[in-house]
């Protein structure tokens, strides 16, 4: 199964994901959490676009593609592979195409494509309360998804902290380029029968039951047996 997650920053892609995967087996991959992995170990690709996403900003689309490729092959060399949940990823026209030849490289197809809408407004508003793992890379937020014990990531013990890039002005700079970005995206699967729409003012959970009767309506895998 191979899902992909569409919606501006603090829409919720990350903690739907997080749902997705525990529910049917997937695996995870982000965009976001790829780069914050190198920004964390001080790679020189991390120190390259440390300042490129503090500031609002994406790396290139080629960045991009290779750490999700590199992440495609260790899943799969895992032995463990059921399907994939694709998290910011593609963003660009060039990454839709290059996500596309990836699939079919390794015999695979787009099963469903969700997006994720909400206001800019109550996106800036929930930012403002979003924590991440320095470790795993986990998001949480303070009301909706908080962590077991205050300020430590549930997965590893390790400290919650804001986003660097989690701030108004920067926030509302990241919002306004993933529209202009993600339009030709969206515009390029507008007519695949696997698109979606999901109104994501709604709590965690139903956002994510939403997502499900989808799912269940499509008849995706055996999976959705255990709705």
């Amino acid at each position: 199964m191979i899902i992909l997650l569409f919606g501006p920053p603090g829409v919720g892609k990350g903690t739907q994901a997080d749902l997705l995967c525990k529910a049917y087996g997937l695996k995870h991959i982000s965009s976001g959490a790829l780069l914050r992995e190198e920004v964390i170990r001080e790679t020189s690709l991390g120190k390259e676009v440390d300042c490129i996403m503090k500031a609002g900003n994406f790396p290139d689309d080629n960045v991009i593609m290779d750490l999700v490729d590199a992440q495609f092959l260790k899943l799969k060399e895992a032995h463990e592979f059921k399907g994939l949940v694709l998290d910011g990823v593609p963003r660009t026209l060039p990454q839709a195409r290059m996500l596309d030849s990836l699939l079919a490289k390794n015999h695979l197809k787009i099963d469903a494509l969700f997006i994720l809408d909400a206001p800019e407004d109550f996106l800036i508003k929930r930012i403002e309360k979003r924590l991440i793992c320095e470790g795993c890379g986990r998001s949480y937020h303070v009301d909706e998804v908080p962590p077991l014990a205050n300020g430590i990531c549930d997965e590893c013990g390790v400290s919650l902290k804001t986003r660097a890039d989690d701030v108004a002005g920067t926030v509302k700079n990241r919002i306004d380029l993933y529209k202009r970005q993600t339009s030709a995206v969206l515009a390029y699967y507008e007519n695949s029968s696997f698109v979606h729409r999901i109104n994501a003012i709604e709590n965690v959970q139903d956002v994510f039951s939403s997502i499900k009767r989808l799912l269940c309506r499509e008849k995706l895998d055996s999976c959705v047996e255990s709705l």
